[in-house]
């Protein structure tokens, strides 16, 4: 056995313990799913290139160059598949759900035509160092643009989300598209462009880069929490965004209640986002949908209660109604966390449409009590337009605690 084929199999073995570490961090979520989906069919594929470079003679060599393809087919449509559901499920694929069943088509269109022909395979190829490979055939050009609509699009999505992302989910996104391009470019440096000028001079170094960029992402999820917390375990894992090493803009009392009078929840929702990238862990209750919170303001620690009649898989909603468990979901938050935690409710107005001014007003009440309790802080941001003079009184005065 070369080194070529031992690093294949540790190949193997990297991408499956992956796998299998992400599925079980929380196997019900589907990012998590994806990722698993997407690592073991690339086991597959290592296993195979495994198998072709350590084959007795030319004939079992092309079968398995076969069967790597037949994988290779199938583990681009995963990869995107993964990156439209990163960090949550694209708009485009809430519109058409069933939008990523056609991802998959080309791999069953491909496949048969590389297991029956010699389109993709024309033969087999001996390489200097001691092992076979397929040499590649016609289908050549059809295999490179393949691959360059999967890769490129998928790295044209994630710089589309770099742009609006922040914080850890910045560094998630940098080390998800360096993850990709890596391998990507080695693919395209030790084989597409070797074998269509018909060099042996270097050997195809592909499954070694895709290992490094698993490796990455395991990094992303080790480090930065990449995959692993869910947004509804989130509630048991208090941590802050990031702890910024400069001057918090905002100096934030424990036990202080913080009233934020404008139309649109601007400075208020700005205080909040300048504690939790500066080390103070916080939880976030609107009537917004969490997703599209995280995309815009980076977020992959905090945990955001969405006071909202519909439900919305792996995410925390609450019915806008149902305000005891609301603030049952808070209290929980707060015995977990150790020192100062910050609290936000930006949907003041909703809450007391769906229940009237005095439960709402319970309800803030309420918080402020279990704020000062624990030491933490509230912030609540509400359109003083939207109510009566009377009712922005008591609400002033539900905040200062009178």
């Amino acid at each position: 056995m070369t080194i070529y084929a031992f690093f294949c199999l540790a190949s193997f073995f990297i991408a499956l313990i992956s796998g299998i570490y992400v599925l079980s961090k929380n196997p019900k979520r589907h990012l998590n799913m994806l990722f698993a989906w997407f690592v073991f069919i690339y086991s597959a594929y290592v296993l195979a290139n495994f198998f072709e470079w350590t084959s007795p003679n030319e004939n079992v060599a092309l079968m398995w160059s076969k069967v790597r393809l037949v994988m290779m087919f199938f583990d681009l449509p995963a990869l995107l598949h993964l990156i439209l559901f990163f960090p949550e499920e694209s708009p485009a694929i809430r519109r058409r759900p069933y939008l990523p069943v056609f991802l998959y088509i080309p791999a069953f269109i491909m496949s048969p035509i590389s297991s029956a022909t010699n389109f993709f395979f024309e033969g087999v190829r001996e390489y200097p160092w001691g092992f076979y490979e397929g040499a590649p055939g016609p289908g050549l050009f059809v295999w490179a643009l393949y691959f360059f609509v999967f890769v490129g699009y998928g790295v044209f999505y994630l710089f589309k989300l770099r742009i609006k992302a922040s914080g850890i989910m910045l560094k998630q996104v940098n080390l998800f598209i360096a993850a990709i391009l890596l391998p990507a470019t080695a693919s395209v440096a030790t084989y597409m462009v070797p074998s269509g000028l018909g060099s042996y001079a270097i050997p195809p170094l592909t499954p070694y880069f895709i290992s490094i960029g698993i490796l990455l992402i395991d990094s992303a999820i080790l480090k930065y929490q990449m995959l692993v917390i869910p947004p509804i375990s989130r509630l048991y894992i208090p941590l802050p965004e990031e702890s910024r090493s400069d001057k918090p803009k905002y100096k934030m009392q424990p036990g202080y209640s913080y009233a934020f009078e404008e139309k649109e929840p601007k400075r208020g929702v700005e205080m909040f986002l300048d504690a939790v990238f500066h080390g103070i862990p916080g939880i976030w209750i609107t009537s917004s949908l969490p997703y599209k919170i995280e995309r815009k303001y980076g977020l992959s620690r905090t945990p955001i209660v969405a006071m909202i009649s519909e439900r919305i898989r792996g995410e925390i909603t609450v019915k806008p109604s149902d305000l005891g468990y609301a603030k049952s979901i808070v209290s929980h938050y707060l015995s977990r966390t150790r020192g100062h935690a910050a609290v936000l409710v930006d949907c003041f107005y909703e809450l007391l449409v769906a229940n009237g001014f005095k439960r709402a007003l319970g309800f803030v009440g309420a918080l402020r009590r279990k704020c000062v309790e624990k030491g933490a802080s509230l912030i609540v941001t509400f359109d003083p337009e939207k109510l009566t003079r009377e009712c922005v009184r008591e609400l002033r005065s539900t905040l200062r605690g009178n």
